[in-house]
């Protein structure tokens, strides 16, 4: 037989104050005092009692859930580059006693702008407080306006261009290719390729200017490939790139650095050769390949930032950006 739920009065009597006082703790208001805090939360545990969300959002104004939309599909949630930002942005809410809802299109095939726009459209129709929305260029300019012109709380995350007027977090693939090219340099390499530079701008708007810093020739591929780029694709582009026999090549993707790792092994590549890619935690968690050197930031703590970044959007305080800082793996 099912017991019913305890109320927030039931807490107060419980621990021997006011309802009012009890919502002032579960918040973490600092005017209540530590120990009366833990009496607080030491009721609230026996008792069971899980906050009345709906509620809370009539007194307040707000849902209490905040949004996580991943529009190129599911396979961001398990990639090592965006699992880590996933973590630290629900980690962070959960502080809060904010739920995360998740949207994304049911699968690759259905990755049209339709299908990522319902992502949005639910986000600008009230059933979030706000939120994060990944590669935000996959939504279509109306949508983005129309978040714009609401002011709807969010944050666009893994991005190299700025779409003004929102809060956005920047992958930062300039500064990424630039310090590979500058460590190849270090290492003795006259001559670099870059596969897979894929922020949606021109290959050479990046990659110029870290060469041009790096006084190291670079070859920039055409070759704009995805994250999951394999077979035919990717090996066509790692021809291209070898016929101009670079001694340096920087990946834009951990997938593409171990296929060619295991072209390597098969005997089907020169060894020598210095490699680069992206890893991700400074703390070392993450697994790393052999044979590769490392640009790494802190993806965990872009997430929170990331869920920072979606309450300064709720106090409307004015719009900024921030751009993931990438440093050399000792």
């Amino acid at each position: 037989m099912r017991t019913a739920r305890s109320t927030i009065k039931d807490v107060a009597l419980a621990a021997g104050v006011t309802a009012g006082t009890v919502s002032r703790a579960l918040r973490g208001d600092p005017r209540v005092i530590e120990s009366t805090r833990e009496r607080i939360l030491g009721a609230a545990q026996s008792l069971h009692y899980r906050p009345n969300l709906q509620a809370r959002g009539l007194q307040t104004g707000r849902t209490g859930m905040v949004g996580l939309a991943c529009a190129g599909g599911p396979w961001m949630l398990v990639h090592p580059y965006f699992a880590p930002m996933h973590a630290g942005f629900t980690s962070e809410a959960s502080k809060d006693g904010v739920r995360v809802l998740l949207y994304m299109p049911p699968a690759e095939a259905q990755r049209e702008f339709e299908a990522n726009d319902l992502q949005a459209r639910e986000l600008l129709d009230g059933r979030v407080d706000g939120g994060l929305i990944y590669q935000a260029r996959n939504f279509s300019p109306e949508i983005l306006r129309g978040l714009q012109e609401m002011g709807v709380a969010v944050v666009l995350m893994d991005a190299d261009e700025e779409i003004p007027g929102f809060f956005q977090v920047l992958s930062n693939t300039e500064q990424r290719v630039r310090e590979g090219l500058r460590w190849a340099r270090e290492l003795g390499a006259r001559r670099a390729g870059v596969l897979g530079v894929q922020d949606g701008r021109p290959a050479h708007a990046m990659v110029e200017p870290g060469a041009e810093a790096a006084r190291l020739p670079a070859l920039a591929l055409a070759h704009e490939l995805g994250h999951d780029s394999g077979g035919d694709a990717l090996d066509l582009a790692i021809a291209a790139l070898m016929r101009d026999k670079p001694d340096a090549v920087i990946f834009n993707s951990g997938v593409h650095a171990a296929h060619f790792l295991g072209l390597q092994a098969q005997g089907e590549l020169p060894q020598g050769l210095h490699l680069f890619s992206y890893g991700g935690l400074r703390s070392g968690a993450q697994p790393f390949s052999p044979g590769l050197h490392y640009l790494e930031t802190d993806l965990w703590g872009a997430g929170r930032k990331a869920y920072l970044m979606v309450k300064e959007a709720q106090d409307r305080k004015p719009p900024r950006t921030e751009r993931l800082a990438w440093t050399r793996r000792a």
